[in-house]
């Protein structure tokens, strides 16, 4: 689909300018307008493709071009909630758009990233090191929706959002917190007792404590049974009991935690390193 909606002159022109802004005195403004320009690439050649009748046949049962199209500037309105969509026929052909339009863009992801880490520390612009964490996770809810860089990058998110509302998990950081939760646990199974195994050097305890808080929520407890988890919950318990103790866990015992249906994927409980896999190799350079 890439080689037919996106011009590869026009994607290799943005890459290379996103090379030269990682050099540039002001980095972090310069890899923004490299996003913007990005985004706007993948906008417009979505608009140009469905105007044009020539849409190539979509091979994924997910994706599906939108019965109407919506224009680059309109669809950048209703990301960014800036408008809301004015019918239901919008807002689902919208809907339909944006998950083709991130699976574009994740081609791209790297720029993303290199502008979230170039924001990093500059208290004056976290809400723009928010907004590309969250274009980030969008991106990679579509395009690699149970996977272990989904559940970093829920991390990551959430790290932030706690920092900008002085660790509120209860109101202002609730949604990313059973966010966050959810991609640990479809990544590998065990609730939120394996989201606090792997968090615990990055959160305080009230936070993994507003987890596994979490984890009993109305909301939550219908969303786990549609999961088939790679590890265990007797598993995870054995780790966080290890760790409790401060024993270390070898390498053997998690690599035995891998599903037998999975070994496409490599997980390891604290060396988060993603393999070879479908759509993997555009994002290897996220973990």
């Amino acid at each position: 689909m890439e080689e037919s909606v996106l011009d590869q002159d026009a994607v290799e022109g943005v890459l290379m300018s996103a090379l030269d802004a990682a050099t540039s005195d002001n980095k972090a403004d310069a890899l923004e307008a490299v996003v913007q320009q990005s985004e706007a690439l993948v906008g417009q050649s979505l608009e140009r493709i469905q105007q044009s009748h020539t849409a190539p046949i979509l091979q994924s049962s997910s994706l599906s071009w939108p019965c109407s199209v919506v224009p680059a500037n309109r669809a950048a309105q209703l990301r960014w909630k800036i408008e809301k969509p004015a019918t239901a026929e919008e807002s689902a052909a919208f809907e339909a758009q944006e998950k083709l339009y991130s699976v574009l863009l994740c081609g791209m992801a790297g720029v993303l990233k290199q502008q979230a880490v170039a924001l990093k520390g500059n208290m004056s612009k976290r809400s723009d090191q928010l907004a590309a964490w969250e274009r980030l996770f969008q991106i990679t809810d579509e395009v690699l929706p149970c996977s272990e860089v989904r559940a970093a990058m829920s991390s990551e998110l959430l790290c932030l959002k706690l920092m900008m509302y002085h660790l509120d998990s209860k109101r202002a950081c609730s949604n990313e917190m059973q966010q966050s939760v959810l991609a640990h646990h479809h990544a590998y199974g065990g609730g939120a007792l394996t989201w606090s195994v792997l968090n615990k050097n990055m959160f305080a305890k009230e936070v993994i404590d507003a987890a596994l808080r979490t984890w009993q929520e109305p909301v939550i407890v219908p969303l786990q049974a549609h999961v088939e988890p790679l590890v265990s919950d007797g598993a995870c318990y054995r780790l966080a009991e290890q760790q409790s103790l401060g024993h270390s866990i070898s390498l053997g015992s998690r690599i035995t935690l891998l599903s037998a249906k999975q070994t496409r994927i490599r997980l390891l409980l604290r060396g988060l390193n993603a393999t070879s896999w479908p759509r993997i190799s555009r994002l290897r350079h996220l973990t």
